[in-house]
């Protein structure tokens, strides 16, 4: 029997404590092989993960498999337990990450995964995507009588995972891939990530994806019960390249893995790994890719109705990701990107000038008192003049910058990843004081007249004042990375949260005024047009909400809204990680207009009066038409 498995990078040494990524691989045929993959959805999740790794590497010599998996099992409740502070904070501490346990043994396999993953299986034998259930002599086995974890988080342990025992015969594939949810979230955590491995699938599997690159691929052919056919043979009869776009099941696992290498990751980051282990059967796919059905070019094209036509007045195509949220002003619409330039186009698309950074941009420019103030990767602040880009100032920060400045008057708030908020005098890029408030902060800061309320990942919503002392620091929960709204007339700061709820507490003592339970964690930014606040959660649903708290209506975006709406002329728009712009009527909620993009969407969008803009995750920058054109 032939069974191997596809190349991996792992990011990390090789059996040392910072790997997640465990292989024992048989000196001889029959032998046991044992492999793992651990990978987690958010960086909360890497310390409880490492702690359940190391327990199921220190447990593999078990001689029975079933023995083995009860341990991890029993291991997994011990570490959820209520002596385990990190549980009680994580809630479901698999929810978003990928887990695959394999052991092997002759034609005899098993298979634990967590049931936030998805498993693509590929039937060699009949040349195209199968279900699960038609791999040989395949049984999930019960993990049943460890229920009594429910009250600790959402889901039992057995509730969790999936253990599945099959044969090894015949000539398949079976591939552990993220569900989209894991793929939208993970694509801005990887730069800063210690660990994230890639796999790359064999040719001689015949599966068609986007991407080069896949995740964790369990490969054999053998000549067992499954009646194979020579290798030769299924070379011939088995199409090499099979349209993935005809299995509409699969199609969601096209989107996550085109999500998460096309517009998430680092090219960067990962080139600059300590070790890369690659296994000798890798291949590179270099079979020319099919061309787009004529319905799919369509698709990128606007789907509109009525009063929201968002046909495209221009585009751009950039060689990294546009996650910068674009400002307008004036003709002139300014944004960053990851290829470490700030752009300022015309608003007819003529580029006006461009800044090379010392690094990527993900933060969004900010427009003040006639100048431009952006941060980079590097954690450079930088202000240019507005209308040729000439730089004025620049000033070091220390560490990463994700979020976007803030100001107000003539002091500038930036924020950074190792958990600290800056103030700068704005004319001279002078700091003026810096005070560490929590782990890292990824939400933009808001400023007020003396004032500035900044957001942590480690859950807190902090109000500094203008000489940086802690007016007041209160615990939402969770890793906040929805940007505070103040709203200094009503005399409240709103904030999404990942308890599920859109909060608003007071500025003057940051308790509680009142809050609105959401379907799922609110990621993303509120916007305030009209007495009305407006903000997108991770299931996809748009709430509007009165400044008394009453929830006005609910819509849905169809995909996770990590960024800010914002509001024109009637008009809520919202871009999506489903890769689309959705207008809404701001008044019902009635979808108005739909405009699928190349790619997902972390750019919240911009409006200018006659377009509005945004940047995609795989480097397109688009200006739509609001009005009909000639």
């Amino acid at each position: 029997m032939e069974m191997k498995r596809s190349s991996f990078v792992c990011l990390g040494e090789s059996g040392g404590e910072d790997a997640l990524v465990y292989q024992e691989i048989p000196g001889r045929e029959g032998g046991e092989e044992f492999f793992l993959f651990f990978a987690p959805g958010a960086p909360r999740q890497e310390a409880f993960l490492r702690t359940m790794f190391r327990e199921a590497v220190s447990a593999s010599r078990l001689g029975s498999p079933l023995h083995y998996f009860a341990r991890v099992m029993e291991q997994f409740e011990l570490a959820t337990s209520p002596a385990a502070s990190p549980a009680t904070e994580l809630g479901n501490p698999l929810e978003n990450a990928l887990l695959l346990i394999q052991i092997r043994r002759g034609d005899d396999a098993f298979l634990l995964c967590n049931r936030d993953a998805a498993l693509l299986h590929w039937n060699g034998e009949t040349g195209s995507l199968a279900p699960l259930e038609a791999v040989p002599g395949i049984r999930e086995l019960s993990l049943g009588g460890r229920s009594g974890q429910r009250d600790l988080f959402d889901r039992a342990p057995e509730d969790c995972f999936a253990l599945h025992q099959f044969e090894t015969s015949g000539f398949h594939t079976i591939a552990l891939v993220p569900s989209r949810d894991f793929a939208e979230r993970h694509a801005e955590t990887l730069r800063n990530s210690i660990f994230f491995p890639s796999f790359e699938i064999p040719r001689e599997t015949g599966l068609a994806l986007p991407v080069e690159r896949s995740f964790p691929v369990l490969h054999w052919r053998s000549g067992g019960t499954g009646g194979a056919r020579p290798a030769a043979a299924a070379r011939k009869t088995i199409p090499r390249r099979v349209p993935i776009a005809a299995c509409a099941g699969a199609g969601l696992i096209v989107l996550a893995l085109s999500i998460l290498f096309r517009g998430g990751g680092d090219r960067a980051a990962v080139g600059e790994s300590r070790s890369r282990l690659v296994a000798a059967d890798a291949q590179r796919d270099t079979a020319p890719r099919p061309e787009p059905r004529d319905e799919d070019r369509s698709m990128t094209r606007a789907e509109s109705r009525a009063g929201a036509p968002l046909s495209e007045a221009w585009k751009k195509a950039f060689p990294a990701p546009v996650t910068s949220s674009p400002r307008c002003e004036g003709e002139t619409v300014y944004f960053g990107c990851r290829d470490g330039h700030l752009y300022a186009y015309g608003t007819d698309g003529e580029l006006r000038w461009k800044y090379r950074a010392s690094d990527g941009i993900g933060a969004s420019p900010l427009v003040l008192n006639g100048r431009i103030v952006c941060a980079d990767y590097r954690g450079e602040l930088f202000c240019l003049a507005l209308e040729s880009g000439a730089p004025v100032w620049k000033l070091p920060l220390g560490a990463k910058v994700v979020s976007s400045p803030a100001g107000r008057d003539d002091v500038l708030y930036a924020a950074t990843t190792d958990g600290r908020v800056v103030a700068v005098r704005s004319r001279e890029g002078k700091r003026l004081w810096e005070k560490k408030i929590g782990a890292s902060v990824r939400a933009t800061p808001a400023a007020g007249k003396n004032y500035v309320v900044a957001a942590t990942t480690d859950g807190s919503l902090v109000k500094l004042d203008s000489n940086g002392k802690i007016l007041w620091k209160v615990v939402v929960g969770g890793e906040i990375l929805s940007s505070p709204l103040a709203i200094e007339e009503n005399g409240i700061v709103v904030v999404g949260a990942p308890n599920r709820s859109i909060q608003a507490r007071s500025l003057a003592t940051g308790e509680i005024v009142w809050k609105v339970a959401a379907d799922s964690p609110v990621s993303g930014s509120a916007t305030l047009e009209g007495g009305v606040i407006y903000v997108g959660t991770r299931s996809g649903s748009v709430y509007a909400v009165g400044l008394d708290g009453a929830e006005r209506w609910r819509a849905g975006a169809g995909g996770t809204v990590l960024s800010k709406p914002a509001v024109a002329g009637g008009t809520v728009f919202v871009t999506t990680y489903g890769s689309h712009l959705v207008a809404f009527d701001a008044a019902t909620g009635t979808v108005l207009g739909r405009y699928r993009a190349d790619s997902a969407i972390y750019s919240s969008p911009a409006v200018d009066g006659g377009r509005v803009y945004f940047g995609s995750n795989g480097g397109v920058f688009v200006a739509l038409w609001l009005v009909p054109t000639a």
